[in-house]
């Protein structure tokens, strides 16, 4: 497997992963632009909209048509928040170059998604209203179905309340009101700048030879805009943490803490602070999960997480709405007990064999190359697989413990029952 990230002519950058460990290969074309609440809901919108209606592919059934000639491939649209930067565009998933009798798929797919991203079908000059009202209500839809998942809703006000006035903080679907407000005008001027100023991340994995797949992708996607944004956002320090209380209808209470003192993708800290949070609450052996639930009975679920986008780490627990200030201290506790060197070698062996096993595993599909890269090639991280690898196992108690005495506590929210209702 061989891993190489190049700069085009033309500015597109493209990371190409090059092996024959797959039956399939996979392509991604991402438009990555900072994310902003005016044009997110634009943004989340704007892929499936576009593999509505080609000048190739005027409808669903063509596409359909086309994609099974081509042994059942599939372009997928995606769009996802980097930070403070919003990527969409497609991913294409296709039978592997060297099983392919037709000689290869990388150039039809990249033609189609060009096709999608260029000559898209327009009515008068805009988009077609029937094509946008559709999107419309599957976006707004997406919005009020998350509400659901209480856990999640949690995380994002706790986001949103943390990053206040920042990138990092915006919601990358929008809200019910910016959706309502989009047109096929808005949408149409919407499209022609992000295709015009995004800066273009391409991803390849499969067996094709890199010369090769540099001279199509090259060929499909000549031009890319300058990127002169940073999706890092260093979660800024407050004097004292602001504590926030929300209700709902909620069957659990969800109690969600913010820290800043971590570092950015690509510091040479960052292994550290991942070693930090797998100890303290990043898996089913940390001192959170089996003190907090395992131990003395307080949550549901409890975990922690880090963002190397901010530098910031999230912590949730599940609970029931009586034990929150109990959770709380025994949270604080856990993370004071990192602090002064508490930890165990079994706990740091465990937490490094814990996330270079997440590693490991992520060289074993396509999609979570993908994914791995697309995050790197976004924040700055340039680290591969297996030097990621060595520096977490590189990581010493003594680093472990300076990196827990950075972290600080920022926010509190707590949401919980409505008071007076009852829970089933």
């Amino acid at each position: 497997m061989q891993t190489v990230r190049k700069i085009l002519p033309g500015g597109t950058a493209l990371t190409g992963v090059y092996t024959d460990k797959f039956k399939n290969g996979l392509l991604s074309v991402n438009f990555i632009s900072p994310l902003a609440k005016e044009t997110a809901s634009a943004g989340s919108m704007l892929a499936p909209l576009l593999r509505r209606g080609s000048v190739e592919y005027p409808n669903m059934t063509v596409l359909a048509s086309a994609l099974g000639n081509a042994y059942g491939a599939a372009v997928e649209p995606v769009s996802r928040k980097l930070g403070g930067a919003l990527g969409f565009g497609f991913v294409a998933d296709f039978l592997d170059e060297r099983l392919s009798p037709s000689g290869g798929l990388v150039a039809p797919m990249l033609e189609t998604i060009s096709n999608f991203t260029g000559a898209p079908i327009l009515e008068n000059g805009a988009f077609p209203a029937a094509y946008v009202e559709e999107e419309k209500r599957s976006l707004s839809d997406r919005i009020r179905e998350r509400i659901n998942d209480k856990r999640s809703y949690a995380m994002r006000r706790l986001t949103e309340l943390m990053f206040c006035g920042s990138p990092r903080g915006i919601d990358p679907l929008g809200t019910l009101e910016t959706v309502a407000a989009l047109t096929p005008e808005s949408m149409t001027d919407f499209w022609r700048a992000a295709v015009k100023n995004s800066a273009l991340e391409i991803f390849y994995c499969g067996s094709g030879e890199p010369a090769a797949i540099e001279d199509l992708v090259y060929a499909a996607f000549p031009c890319s805009s300058s990127s002169d944004f940073s999706p890092l956002n260093l979660a800024k320090r407050r004097e004292k943490a602001q504590i926030v209380t929300e209700t709902m209808d909620v069957a659990q209470s969800v109690l969600t803490l913010g820290f800043t003192g971590g570092c950015l993708a690509g510091d040479e800290n960052e292994a550290e602070c991942m070693v930090f949070n797998a100890i303290w609450g990043g898996g089913l052996t940390s001192k959170l999960f089996m003190n907090v639930r395992e131990k003395l009975s307080l949550c549901y679920y409890v975990s922690s997480g880090f963002d190397p986008f901010s530098g910031a780490y999230i912590a949730s627990a599940g609970i029931a709405a009586e034990n929150k200030e109990k959770t709380l201290d025994e949270i604080m506790l856990q993370l004071d007990a990192c602090k002064r060197g508490e930890i165990s070698a079994d706990e740091l062996k465990t937490a490094k064999l814990m996330l270079t096993s997440r590693l490991r595993a992520a060289a074993d599909s396509p999609f979570t190359l993908e994914s791995y890269h697309i995050n790197g090639a976004v924040s700055g991280e340039t680290s591969s697989l297996e030097e990621e690898m060595a520096e977490i196992n590189a990581v010493t108690l003594e680093q472990v413990v300076e990196t827990a005495n950075a972290v600080k506590q920022d926010t509190v929210y707590f949401l919980t029952e409505k008071e007076g209702a009852e829970n089933v």
